[in-house]
């Protein structure tokens, strides 16, 4: 496998699994799986949407374009920690 299709792999199963958890909020959201603030679950959103586009900038920017995986996920990460973070004193 090589990594363009590894990281094509990533991207679905991302947002595969986003698409279940989005269903899963709508259907039946008396269901909820956990009962948090709204902007942990926007913050948990935009990580996850980061997560995606990561494995599509590797898909389509070949790696000379791009920056390292490791550097992009940090990035992602402590982006959606400090709004999640700027969001709770806000609040």
């Amino acid at each position: 496998m090589t990594g363009r299709e590894l990281y094509a792999v990533t991207f679905a199963i991302i947002l595969v699994g986003a698409v279940v958890i989005a269903l899963t909020w709508i259907v039946g959201p008396s269901v909820a799986p956990v009962q948090l603030p709204s902007y942990v679950w926007s913050a948990i959103g935009f990580c996850v949407l980061g997560l995606l586009l990561i494995a599509l900038q590797r898909v389509i920017a070949p790696a000379p374009y791009a920056i390292s995986a490791r550097a992009a996920i940090v990035g992602v990460l402590a982006g959606s920690m400090l709004y999640a973070g700027a969001m709770h004193l806000l609040l």
